[in-house]
């Protein structure tokens, strides 16, 4: 993961981005265990190299930082584990840019030290590749004067302009000592090739919306506004979708990160397990979408 943060970097060398590891402790049984300790240790080492190797202009937060969680008690789950997962992580990390607070997560010095005024941030997983020029391609895109979102603060709606942008994504070329049969039945087509394969989004074209995918650049204040503190505890499992109806996504074709597809088919159907249980799970605010105040089309996505 530290490794992947500096292909970020170097690939994306802007003078006032921020790269942060948004991390949560495994699900366990107890609230710690014995491994916690050194994991963040190594964790914290290898960014502190990073920091040293690409400093941060003087004066300035680090470059390179760590957002850690403690783990909390789950009653659905039954377990310890990180507040709400990953929805709670970006909605602890929003909060955290938007009011200045940053209570959420574990006080490590100037190693987690948040840049102040940050209007953006950007979502990747950890196996999503950030080309060359993407981050200032996305922010931008979200700079334009008539993609801002612009709000309704007492309905908590956006009602122009959009609160996420969602780039396109495609799959690498695989190695090959990766190659699989299940891979190249159903990766379909990999690499870039910008000439012949422009695409649009039919819902963007149509409707002036599309739909988030979870790797995308985030609105802070937009965000903030619209969806903190909203949602139920322990009944969203499956948010982007819905993150993304009650915040307005756009679709940007023309800009692209990568992802590589499952290379083996139990992986791709765990993944396809937990995609429907969370799918599922937004039954009720599909039935209740008045109160969620999500439009026609975005209750025909789900």
């Amino acid at each position: 993961l530290v490794h992947r943060l500096r292909l970020h970097h170097l690939a994306n060398p802007e003078t006032h981005a921020q790269f942060a590891l948004l991390t949560d402790w495994a699900d366990a049984d107890t609230e710690t265990t014995a491994t916690d300790a050194p994991l963040l240790a190594a964790m914290l080492s290898g960014v502190d190299e990073l920091n040293l190797a690409h400093p941060s202009p003087l004066g300035e937060p680090p470059r390179f930082i760590v957002l850690h969680r403690a783990r909390v008690f789950s009653d659905t789950e039954q377990r310890w584990i990180g507040w709400e997962r990953k929805r709670g992580k970006l909605e602890q990390l929003v909060s955290a840019l938007a009011e200045g607070t940053t209570g959420a997560f574990l006080d490590l010095g100037e190693g987690s030290r948040l840049a102040a005024n940050t209007p953006y941030i950007v979502t990747l997983d950890s196996d999503t590749q950030l080309p060359p020029g993407r981050l200032r391609g996305l922010v931008g895109v979200a700079a334009h004067p008539d993609n801002q979102p612009r709000l309704d603060a007492s309905r908590r709606i956006v009602l122009s302009g959009y609160g996420i942008l969602q780039p396109r994504i495609v799959m690498p070329l695989p190695a090959a000592s990766e190659v699989t049969l299940y891979h190249w039945l159903f990766a379909g087509r990999c690499g870039i090739d910008p000439y012949s394969a422009a695409t649009s989004e039919v819902y963007q074209d149509l409707f002036g919306e599309g739909s988030f995918t979870g790797k995308g650049l985030i609105n802070v204040q937009a965000m903030h506004a619209v969806l903190c503190g909203r949602l139920p505890q322990g009944r969203v499992l499956s948010h982007d979708l819905l993150e993304g109806s009650m915040a307005r996504c756009a679709a940007v074709s023309d800009i692209t990160v990568i992802e590589s597809a499952p290379f083996h088919a139990d992986v791709a159907a765990a993944r396809v397990h937990r995609w429907t249980r969370g799918d599922w799970q937004l039954l009720p605010f599909l039935f209740s979408a008045a109160g969620q105040r999500l439009r026609a089309i975005n209750r025909w996505k789900m």
